[in-house]
């Protein structure tokens, strides 16, 4: 008979004594008094003769008590379990632990059925069965160690041997790592309850488990199998070119001489309509295995470039953005099949369509948004388009920039809603401002040149700016605007930017012309725009590339 704690961490409860122990330590004692009364001194006589000699123990009863109380809650915690001969059974039990992992895929090439290392550890774990419960009429317990290992069977017995054979037949393996260590902790919990019994792995890895009570059973056969697969490709911008780092690995005894394909799908140039399909790049891609140790994975990583004319491809497939890349093994049987291709997603970026109207155009704008396009290549696509002839549009564009004059479309429709919409020195006539939520005084020209200060703190618009060193010698005055405007920037105390972002008007107002100001010229005028975007706009997803377990808001 033998006395086991299934969960030891629980006595880790028993520190609670220590605690219970500093409690009755800093507990206040009340001391005993003398006071001068008669009658409170015979009913102190009367009630010390009724007392037990007990009773000064109390608070040591108490105090033991509590510590009783917490020894068998951590006993609880620990979950003793006193084995007998007949529940430490010495019957014959096997613990089998089946690998369930991508490589347990890997397919036998010497014969047409193709049969896959899962497969064959199935087949192994058959036989075995029939001994065990048939012949020895022991016990099975079969633990699949995929990513998340779990019982199939627990201490199955003769009774139960339809179910095994039924379970075993619809089992599949799935594409996922194996968490190896947690399947064989399994196998050490069970081997509590019968401390004779054998523990077999198979797999087709060596993992150089020790222990007599341990078998493993390699069902890998490198006579028979050879793989080349595409383990993973990273994305790089070099230069302004996207470069695609394709992460290669093969193992074997054949030499492997293939061919790596790369088509691009649904490319942008940033200053056409439409996508382009970049295809017919191919990259040889050769590996020469260790014959000594043909388990033994090579890797290799091949860097394309769609430009490069070695390769196949062309110097005007020259691209800012794309829809997918998808990199293919060509002319390859071999023992996976799954690794032969991958699809890497996310090369296309948010797009952002920006419409400028002046009457009197600047170029200067073209310029920042060039600039802007650069900084922000890795995650948008800007389109500027510039109107100089015919009227301006009124939806479908991200950012709307109307220097000057308010175009006719606007007065007649209203503001744009599907976007945000620049006011750039507008025009003070009352007609144009009817309905837009703000109304202009006098103008104002001061007598030196004026900096500006910073309005709402810490709003997004001014994230990273200063600015005290942008300024004007001339600007229109506000004489009033609604509480959906916010000043972001003010001259003097005269507000010189407002802005609102509300779900059907999201509008900056800057009442002066950029040729009467600093503005064009400083740095900040980007990192402005740059935070209009970031705040009008966001991105919905952050990331393009993706792990297994990663999550992704919208």
């Amino acid at each position: 008979m033998v006395l086991r704690l299934l969960f030891p961490l629980g006595l880790l409860a028993l520190l609670g004594i220590l605690l219970i122990f500093l409690i009755h330590v800093i507990n206040p004692k009340y001391q005993d008094k003398i006071v001068s009364s008669t009658y409170i001194w015979k009913k102190a006589l009367k009630m010390k003769k009724k007392r037990l000699p007990i009773d000064r123990f109390s608070n040591l009863i108490l105090f033991f008590t509590q510590c009783l109380i917490l020894a068998l809650c951590a006993m609880a915690l620990a979950s003793p379990n006193l084995f007998t001969e007949q529940s430490l059974r010495n019957d014959m039990e096997r613990i089998v632990v089946i690998e369930a992992s991508a490589g347990m895929r890997a397919k036998y090439l010497g014969d047409e059925e193709g049969e896959t290392r899962f497969q064959r550890a199935i087949d192994e774990v058959r036989v075995g069965m029939n001994d065990v419960l048939m012949r020895q009429n022991g016990f099975l317990t079969i633990i699949i160690a995929d990513d998340e290992p779990y019982y199939l069977f627990n201490g199955a017995s003769m009774t139960d041997y339809s179910d095994v054979v039924r379970a075993l037949d619809g089992l599949e393996c799935p594409m996922c790592k194996s968490d190896m260590q947690t399947a064989i902790e399994m196998a050490q919990e069970r081997m509590l309850v019968n401390p004779a019994s054998e523990v077999y792995v198979y797999s087709g890895t060596e993992y150089g488990f020790t222990g007599d009570a341990v078998t493993t059973v390699n069902v890998a056969d490198f006579d028979h199998e050879w793989n080349i697969g595409i383990l993973g490709c990273e994305v790089a911008v070099e230069e302004n070119e996207y470069i695609f780092h394709a992460e290669l690995g093969a193992y074997g005894k054949i030499a492997v001489d293939k061919t790596l394909c790369v088509d691009i799908y649904g490319a942008r140039n940033g200053s056409e309509e439409g996508t382009h399909d970049y295809t017919g790049i191919r990259v040889p891609v050769t590996f020469v295995v260790n014959t000594e140790s043909p388990g033994m994975e090579l890797k290799q990583t091949v860097d394309v470039r769609a430009t490069d004319l070695s390769i196949g491809g062309k110097t005007d497939w020259f691209f800012s953005s794309y829809e997918r890349v998808e990199l293919r093994i060509a002319d390859t049987e071999d023992s996976i099949s799954e690794d032969d291709t991958l699809v890497v997603y996310g090369g296309e970026k948010d797009p952002i369509r920006i419409q400028y109207y002046s009457t009197n155009p600047n170029t200067f704008y073209f310029l920042v948004f060039s600039i802007l396009r650069d900084e922000m290549r890795l995650t948008r696509d800007i389109v500027f388009d510039q109107v100089t002839d015919g009227d301006p549009k009124n939806e479908g564009y991200d950012i709307y920039l109307f220097e000057h004059a308010i175009p006719k479309i606007v007065l007649e429709e209203g503001l744009p809603k599907d976007g945000i919409v620049f006011l750039f020195d507008p025009d003070i006539d009352e007609e144009s401002l009817e309905g837009l939520g703000y109304k202009f005084g006098e103008e104002v020209t001061p007598d030196s040149f004026t900096y500006f200060r910073e309005g709402s703190k810490g709003h997004p618009l001014t994230q990273s700016m200063q600015p005290n060193r942008i300024g004007v010698s001339c600007y229109k005055k506000f004489e009033s605007f609604d509480e959906t405007f916010v000043p972001v920037m003010y001259c003097d105390e005269d507000p010189i930017v407002i802005a609102k972002n509300m779900p059907d008007s999201k509008l900056i107002v800057m009442p002066f012309s950029i040729n009467y100001s600093n503005f064009s010229v400083q740095w900040d005028f980007m990192i402005f725009l740059y935070n209009a975007i970031d705040y009008y706009l966001p991105l919905t997803l952050e990331e393009h590339s993706f792990e297994l377990g990663d999550s992704a808001a919208v």
